[in-house]
């Protein structure tokens, strides 16, 4: 049986997703990233933290990003996932302005040491 954070995470994770959907946004195509996320050397949201401190370091990383109104649905979606205090973030970007401000949320978050940044930004004028 899940835990009730983790269940109120996961039904909140799917009406964002079909909120994007519905509202649109859905022409990402992330296909060549899935396939690089296949490899058993890359970091992917099952190997996440179930430690108090870890969970609560993706949750504030995450709030930030939702909060900031001008961070697209891309930037919204990235992967955060956090084990022993280091933190990965993954995915495409719109802009070098969203990586730059996620990165330095991040930073403030868990302390520019813990940051593994694997986002790439994919066009400013998508």
């Amino acid at each position: 049986m899940l835990k009730p954070k983790v269940t109120s995470f996961l039904v909140g994770t799917t009406l964002f997703l079909l909120s994007a959907y519905v509202l649109g946004e859905t022409s990402a195509d992330n296909s060549r990233v899935n396939e690089r996320d296949r490899s058993s050397y890359e970091r992917t949201a099952d190997q996440q933290g179930n430690a108090p401190k870890d969970v609560a370091v993706v949750r504030e990383i995450r709030r930030r990003i939702m909060r900031d109104k001008s961070m697209s649905t891309y930037a919204q979606n990235i992967k955060i996932m956090s084990m022993n205090g280091l933190v990965t973030l993954k995915g495409p970007l719109k802009s070098q302005a969203e990586m730059k401000k996620i990165l330095a949320d991040a930073r403030n978050v868990a302390g520019t040491a813990n940051i593994i940044d694997e986002l790439e930004v994919v066009s400013e004028k998508m």
